[in-house]
């Protein structure tokens, strides 16, 4: 697993230490320029998601170097520390700045800040595959650039009129919350959209766990549903001396995830509200299946809608993409050999079981 990366362009050396103290500490992989060209030479092999920019360098104008970050990074998500003239504001909007924040700055309003552009703006995949003809793999990374840019600027707007205003302003604060919503809406069909279409990469595959990426995935589920999750009866079972399997961990995750994530919205308005996750195995050692069962006692789905179930753009939820389900069973059943079951009944509850082969990871020759 790789913590999500922050490159600090400063040349306050006393900010940029401080800054990196608090933020590994909250989990972030930490890097510091102290001018431009430094900056320059750690964006590419270092491939940051968020970049802290002090406008003032030593070496280059602040602006000179949004410029050539647009240039290599797209994706990178830029927020301003320190002076900024307000003549400026609208300009670096359009260089794709998303947030200020004037020195000294607030540590809990910077890291809220980082963890919204983090989740907001993640790197277009460089593994869309290698089949040069494919027109879809050379025009929907074209789409997305041009998606993204306009999207980056209404987010980065929105935060400075957000902070801006009199929030008291019931209209006022409805019509910033709508349109944050909205922007992020968009970003999470962009992603699904990329994560559809790309194709596994060997390079990430690991033998690992399942028991301890279930406990990951359950940890991650209790930070998103904060709110809710306490109401949730969550029982578990973890086979013993259950083998490793070989995959792509983060696509493993990524499907456990997204399917617990389901099962819990699938609760929202159900008198017993309670979870089953198992994890078993099946065969001779080092061989059979490994499986993961999540079972909901949540709305359910009608019978003439499962067989639709991961069928891109199909969804039963009211602001759905379509894409949840099809891109688990994408990663499980195409990417990895395994399998994907779905039983569910409507009033009843729903249980999907993921099965992947367990296999060794092969031999370096």
């Amino acid at each position: 697993m790789t913590a999500k990366h922050v490159l600090i362009i400063d040349p306050d050396r006393d900010f940029a230490e401080s800054t990196k103290k608090f933020l590994r500490s909250q989990g972030f992989r930490v890097s510091c320029a102290s001018n431009g060209k430094q900056a320059i030479k750690k964006i590419a092999p270092e491939s940051p998601l968020v970049a802290l920019l002090c406008l003032e360098l030593p070496d280059m104008k602040g602006q000179e170097l949004l410029i050539r970050i647009n240039e290599m990074a797209p994706h990178l998500a830029v927020l301003v520390t320190g002076h900024c003239k307000e003549e400026e504001i609208s300009k670096l909007i359009d260089l794709g700045v998303i947030d200020f924040f004037p020195k000294p700055v607030n540590p809990s309003d910077l890291l809220k800040s980082i963890k919204n552009a983090a989740s907001f703006f993640r790197p277009m995949r460089a593994d869309l595959g290698t089949d040069e003809d494919s027109l879809i793999q050379k025009f929907f990374p074209f789409l997305i650039h041009e998606l993204r840019n306009p999207l980056q600027a209404i987010g980065g707007a929105v935060s400075i009129i957000e902070k801006r205003s009199n929030l008291k302003d019931k209209p006022l604060s409805q019509s910033i919350r709508i349109i944050k919503e909205e922007v992020q809406y968009i970003n999470g069909f962009i992603q699904n959209c990329l994560d559809f279409i790309r194709p596994s990469n060997k390079n990430f595959w690991i033998e690992f766990d399942l028991t301890e990426l279930v406990s990951q995935c359950l940890k991650r589920l209790a930070y998103i549903f904060e709110d809710s999750i306490d109401g949730i009866t969550i029982n578990t079972y973890f086979e013993p001396s259950l083998p490793k399997v070989y995959a792509n961990y983060e696509e493993i995750k990524e499907v456990v995830l997204n399917l617990l994530k389901n099962a819990v919205e699938a609760m929202d308005q159900s008198d017993i509200k309670a979870l089953e996750i198992r994890v078993t195995h099946k065969g001779l050692t080092g061989s059979g299946w490994a499986d993961i069962m999540i079972q909901d006692q949540g709305r359910g789905i009608r019978q003439d809608q499962v067989e639709n179930l991961g069928t891109p753009f199909f969804t039963t939820k009211l602001r759905g993409t379509g894409l949840g389900l099809a891109i688990c069973h994408k990663i499980i059943v195409e990417r990895h050999k395994g399998k994907m079951m779905i039983e569910s009944r409507e009033n009843q509850g729903t249980t999907v079981t993921i099965k992947l082969p367990v296999r060794s990871a092969p031999r370096a020759t």
